[in-house]
């Protein structure tokens, strides 16, 4: 039967059924009919793209680009993930995989190199923080997938990429060439005592990954074995990772209470997570860095702190994603990564409920937004980061 013929008849049949059913009784069958309906135009949407369409397109690719296109109508965090992307992810959770070394984030729709492992390969190649990647083996980097751009950096040890970067406004475009090496990303930087700090320690976390928690708990032992007296703990532009590890490194610094909420409607998207007093650091002061950059696992991490009254926050307005992903896995070896949650501060009314977070204020404002923050290639340094100087400040009149 051609396609219009079909539309003909079922416009016909809904007629008729309207006509036989009382309102209330239609109105009920139309609800139940939906998903069938809804179907219906589906497949001829699918029919009329694989008779008409230009040149020949891939059936299956086709469909999938519907799938995808359901999930991303959703909001910009929910998307259908194929087998490549969740191998992707897993390397990303687990920290360890072939590639060159970089720490990635999107802002505004640029690619921006957010960190750089010491000793890996693209700092051998001379890239630095807060250069902005322009195409990656002669794909456009911006306004494209940030998981899929980063995942044509990685590959076979030996390999090389190519990848065009910018470094500063005006500047011509770098050309360097990478090659890939075995890579274990740490997420945890610069675990220092401050200079001229009065016992002020320094942490930067850039990520997080499973191993987070693990590498702040022995960094922040380290120091205080040192003589810290009062962390800064740098979050700016940390673009998150898992929700759990931000939940475990807040349990750090909370021995009891509530660090906070999660609601949604899927069983188990409605939690609780509370503080266990077994491995809770000592008291010290703590001031957080945010800004701009500052989203999603590490605002959680920001916000229970200061929702606990352990820290106070430095900088500028975090990115404001209080949305928590799932991964929900298919018969064909794809995922569905969905927004099924987000979480809450309740012991704080700034952290934020609904769609209408827009990211926590910080109590002391200091510093550049997202993107700008002047992050040393080796130990930090007060003297060039207002925002760290005032980190510091902040700290002193806690640690009195």
């Amino acid at each position: 039967m051609a396609v219009p013929q079909r539309i003909a008849l079922l416009a016909l049949a809904a007629a008729v059924v309207a006509a036989v059913l009382p309102r209330g009784d239609v109105d009920a069958r139309q609800d139940r009919d939906e998903p069938y309906r809804e179907a219906e135009l589906l497949a001829e949407v699918r029919q009329w793209i694989l008779e008409g369409y230009v040149d020949e397109p891939d059936a299956r690719a086709v469909f999938r680009g519907a799938l995808r296109g359901m999930a991303e109508s959703l909001d910009p965090y929910s998307t259908l993930l194929g087998p490549e992307d969740l191998s992707l992810l897993r390397e990303d959770a687990e920290g360890a995989f072939g590639g060159v070394g970089a720490v990635l984030a999107e802002r505004g729709g640029d690619v921006v190199v957010a960190g750089v492992e010491e000793g890996g390969p693209a700092q051998k190649a001379g890239w630095r923080r807060g250069d902005v990647l322009l195409e990656v083996d002669g794909v456009p980097a911006r306004g494209r997938d940030l998981d899929r751009t980063a995942g044509r950096l990685r590959g076979t040890p030996g390999t090389e990429v190519r990848v065009k970067l910018r470094r500063g406004a005006g500047k011509a475009p770098l050309e360097v060439t990478v090659k890939r090496e075995p890579v274990e990303l740490r997420t945890v930087r610069h675990a220092d005592l401050l200079p001229g700090g009065n016992g002020a320690g320094y942490l930067r976390v850039e990520s997080f990954q499973r191993s987070t928690p693990r590498e702040m708990e022995s960094a922040l032992r380290r120091l205080l074995g040192q003589g810290m007296r009062g962390l800064v703990l740098d979050l700016r532009d940390n673009g998150g990772g898992l929700f759990e590890a931000a939940v475990e490194a807040a349990d750090l610094f909370l021995e009891e209470g509530t660090i906070l909420e999660t609601e949604g409607r899927l069983p188990g998207a409605r939690a609780v997570y509370a503080a266990r007093k077994a491995g809770t650091l000592p008291p010290f002061p703590v001031a957080v860095q945010v800004n701009g950059g500052t989203a999603s696992a590490s605002e959680a991490l920001a916000g229970a702190l200061r929702g606990a009254g352990r820290a106070v926050l430095v900088g500028s307005r975090t990115y404001g994603k209080n949305a928590v992903q799932s991964l929900l896995f298919l018969e064909d070896g794809h995922a569905l990564k969905l927004t099924t949650a987000r979480f809450v501060i309740p012991s704080w009314s700034a952290g934020g409920a609904g769609r209408g977070f827009a990211g926590f204020d910080a109590d002391v404002r200091a510093g550049g937004e997202a993107g700008e923050t002047p992050f040393p290639d080796g130990p930090p340094d007060p003297g060039s980061d207002p925002a760290l100087r005032a980190g510091m400040e902040t700290l002193r009149d806690r640690m009195r």
